[in-house]
């Protein structure tokens, strides 16, 4: 009787552990991609073609030279625009990848753009230098962190917006379907079967 007893308890609370893990993975969250940043590049020289090469340290973080040719925004006339998608901080060089010399702007200022915000806007200054080491070089660039009147104001434009102005702290109470919620409602589950489970067994083999 008590090995009866021993087993059917045993498969009572197997399927008890298995029923709330099945229900803690269908509320664990799955995490969506980041979406990116968009790079805006105002073609005011008229470029042909518009291409941008994102660089990070040492070297390339996407493309190779001369990077990945930027599309036309729809409705203007000379802004160009290029989602960036890496994990890495932003520095942008933008080029025409002409022959044999390619007409290219300078390493802009600041470097490092941190991947805080959706969107930054690269214009053209009336100034020119060399890039780092020498090679290279051209207009300077100008970055701008807000979309300014006439700039493009996509979806990306206008978010980049809210999140430059505005910084809140983070919430760290779990919400429903927060991976340490799920874990929580688990173990909770679990132990609740498996108690009743064990209750009505027992009244079973009283009986």
């Amino acid at each position: 009787m008590k090995k009866a007893w021993r087993k059917g308890l045993a498969s009572i609370i197997a399927f008890a552990v298995m029923a709330v893990s099945t229900v803690a993975m269908a509320v664990t969250p799955v995490h969506a991609a980041s979406k990116g940043v968009t790079l805006y590049f105002q073609n005011s020289k008229n470029w042909k073609s518009v291409y941008c090469y994102v660089w990070y340290g040492s070297g390339a973080v996407g493309k190779a030279w001369p990077g990945v040719q930027m599309t036309k925004v729809a409705g203007t006339s000379d802004w160009y625009e290029f989602t960036y998608t890496g994990d890495k901080p932003i520095n942008a060089v933008f080029n025409d990848n002409g022959k044999p010399k390619p007409q290219q702007t300078a390493d802009q200022n600041p470097k490092d753009l941190p991947l805080t915000q959706d969107a930054y806007w690269f214009t053209l200054a009336s100034t020119t230098s060399q890039n780092a080491g020498g090679e290279g070089g051209g207009a300077n660039l100008i970055v701008h962190k807000t979309a300014e009147a006439g700039y493009p104001t996509g979806a990306a434009a206008s978010a980049s917006t809210t999140t430059a102005a505005t910084t809140t702290a983070k919430d760290t109470t779990p919400k429903t379907g927060d991976s340490s919620n799920a874990a929580t409602v688990a173990v909770i589950g679990a132990a609740a079967l498996s108690g009743a489970a064990v209750a009505i067994f027992r009244k079973k083999v009283a009986a």
